[in-house]
């Protein structure tokens, strides 16, 4: 299979909006994971600043590598970068303590893809080392990319055309997961997942501080997890690599 990815046309290039994910990343990861002095890869890294964020908070002993398909970054200079055409990272066994893939997953390709995605990410993780993961959930009520009801919940024949009949593009070019199959990926991947989308809802509140719907959405999934976690626009993850 020719391994690349497609460019995303769906980047937020917004500094405060993407400074406010990291913020969110960061407060999930505390107990988790020793930042000073850790070596950080994030995967997909369009505007830089997660990965900016990130080389602030590992400090003079740590480092920060980012990757994507192009270069997007708004600050060129902040951390070391490479460019890719697929799922293999230019990275050495054992590279990092610490893999960030934020609604990458999604972009990469089919199942295939995907599981090299995960495979390549334990490959480059430390043991003990922690992979960040978040992506949209097919079963959200709202596809978040192209902003249509259900859009993902329909065969992959059909989203497509749904795509071109609201004239929001050509095609769908996202292949998004339930949360039975991301957890699979991450089992079979020889990771220890652990869910943290509930608290994830408390970050998000806390630290990206979202108005209007999206506020009234979580206020609401806060109080209402049990029941909304099957439609929860997006699962966030942390997996370790066992020792």
């Amino acid at each position: 299979m020719h391994d690349t990815v497609t460019p995303s046309l769906h980047t937020n290039l917004d500094r405060e909006h993407r400074a406010g994910k990291a913020r969110k990343m960061l407060r999930l990861l505390r107990g988790h994971v020793v930042l000073d002095g850790a070596s950080v890869l994030e995967i997909g890294t369009g505007s830089g600043v997660i990965a900016e964020t990130f080389k602030e908070c590992v400090g003079p002993s740590g480092d920060v590598w980012a990757v994507d398909v192009v270069d997007q970054r708004l600050d060129r200079d902040a951390v070391g970068f490479r460019i890719v055409t697929g799922t293999a990272l230019p990275f050495a066994d054992q590279a990092f303590d610490l893999v960030v893939s934020n609604h990458v997953i999604e972009h990469v390709g089919d199942l295939e893809r995907q599981a090299n995605h995960v495979r390549e990410i334990v490959r480059v993780l430390r043991p003990g080392g922690y992979l960040y993961l978040a992506t949209p959930n097919r079963f959200a009520p709202v596809e978040p990319h192209f902003k249509l009801p259900l859009l993902s919940w329909l065969p992959d024949g059909s989203r497509s055309a749904y795509v071109r009949i609201a004239r929001r593009g050509e095609q769908y070019d996202c292949w998004p997961l339930t949360r039975g199959r991301l957890v699979r990926l991450l089992e079979e991947g020889g990771l220890e997942a652990t869910d943290v989308s509930r608290e994830a809802i408390e970050a998000l509140i806390d630290e990206e501080r979202p108005s209007g719907a999206v506020r009234g959405l979580a206020l609401a999934s806060r109080f209402l997890y049990p029941i909304a976690r099957p439609v929860l626009p997006t699962f966030i993850f942390l997996a370790s690599r066992p020792p």
